[in-house]
């Protein structure tokens, strides 16, 4: 996609604020493959941006859902890119995620033009969104995650936060959203269901676990309380508690 045609997008502009760039095309080839773009005011630098991603079970949600967050990060001067993507029953695992790392790419793609610096950018996302944000972090590597769309691949982001994400989907073996997302029982395809859980795939990638500060205003805002005694070795899933808001740096 050309530059005038993401300039071309619907914005909407607050007074002071930033502006909104609605229904951005990160994929043509699919309906939900969208995005919504929350630009602060330019500074003429380059800046660090929020891939978010919305939560619903994999099933439901949408970007819509997660404008005020994503307002309230761009308030604080990140360049924040909101995304929806293929859902459960029309796509299965793995649409979801390659749908999140074409987004991903997408945004590097047009980092000049959107003033990011495209090794600054961090996943963030709230119970299923906490999940593929996760996987953002770790499965670079994950082949069959990666995307085919016309931005192709990219590296991991940068840092993660996760609220409520499930990090070892195998610890719930007969939930019905996990069942669906991935199309098929724990014990017909146990592969797929450890490709899929960002626990699993830590390896030595992550140098060290970080608590997110969250600051007054209600945004994260990415500033780490680093805990050297959290290595990767002892993170398990004590670290990666369901329910838990955690945070990664790579």
């Amino acid at each position: 996609m050309s530059k005038a045609i993401v300039v071309a997008a619907l914005s909407v502009v607050a007074c002071g604020g930033p502006t909104l760039r609605a229904n951005v095309p990160y994929d043509e080839r699919f309906a939900a493959t969208r995005l919504d773009l929350w630009l602060p005011p330019s500074t003429g630098a380059l800046r660090p941006a929020v891939l978010y991603v919305h939560g619903g079970a994999w099933h439901a949600g949408s970007k819509e859902l997660e404008a005020g967050p994503a307002e309230t990060l761009a308030a604080s001067g990140f360049v924040v890119a909101s995304i929806d993507y293929r859902l459960v029953p029309e796509a299965r695992y793995p649409a979801a995620i390659q749908d999140a790392w074409c987004a991903l790419a997408f945004v590097r793609a047009h980092a000049a033009e959107l003033e990011v610096a495209p090794d600054r950018i961090a996943a963030m996302g709230y119970s299923a969104g906490g999940h593929l944000a996760s996987l953002l972090g770790v499965a670079a590597d994950v082949r069959e995650q990666q995307p085919d769309c016309a931005a192709g691949r990219t590296g991991r982001v940068a840092a993660v936060v996760s609220d409520a994400g499930v990090y070892d989907l195998r610890d719930f073996p007969h939930d019905g959203s996990i069942v669906g997302f991935l199309g098929a029982e724990l014990a017909d395809a146990p592969a797929r269901w450890e490709a899929a859980s960002p626990a699993l795939l830590l390896g030595a990638r992550v140098a060290v676990a970080c608590r997110v500060i969250v600051t007054p205003s209600l945004g994260l805002d990415y500033r780490v309380d680093l805990d050297p005694a959290r290595h990767v070795g002892a993170i398990g899933r004590a670290g990666f508690a369901y329910g838990a808001t955690v945070g990664w740096l790579f």
